[in-house]
């Protein structure tokens, strides 16, 4: 099973460039015309999170409430082709507008589309790297 997330807009953890440090950043509203922002802007006005299921062909929306809505309307039809915004480990918001929209055929590409409205960034895990000559030779990796 694919499962999918989506964002309208919000804050993530990511860099700006490989090997930069890790900031939070602002996540900018998604570009008028694209999956994110059909998918905010889908069925009510208050902008909930949805979770889509695609299940040969036929999809069904739960809202945040897990309440089944209808999804028949001209605007939901999950075989076009649109953007979908894409980020990843690197993120720049300054182009986001420019290259950071795959286009997408949601039925195609997920089994399952989360959608959150609005995201928060979650707050990283700082490990430290124990150099210890008594943890066992498989220790993390290996058989």
């Amino acid at each position: 099973m694919l499962v999918g997330f989506s964002t309208y807009s919000g804050t993530v953890i990511a860099v700006n460039q490989w090997g930069a440090k890790m900031e939070k950043m602002d996540v900018p509203p998604a570009k008028e015309g694209s999956w994110d922002s059909l998918l905010h802007n889908l069925n009510d006005d208050t902008q909930k999170d949805k979770i889509i299921l695609f299940d040969k062909g036929h999809s069904s929306i739960m809202n945040n409430t897990i309440e089944e809505t209808n999804s028949t309307s001209k605007d939901e039809n999950y075989e076009s082709i649109r953007g979908q915004r894409s980020i990843g480990v690197v993120y720049n918001p300054k182009y986001e507008r420019f290259g950071n929209y795959v286009p997408t055929q949601l039925s195609k590409r997920y089994d399952v589309l989360i959608f959150v409205n609005n995201t928060n960034a979650l707050s990283p895990l700082h490990l430290q790297i124990i150099k210890n000559k008594d943890l066992p030779e498989t220790f993390p990796t290996g058989i």
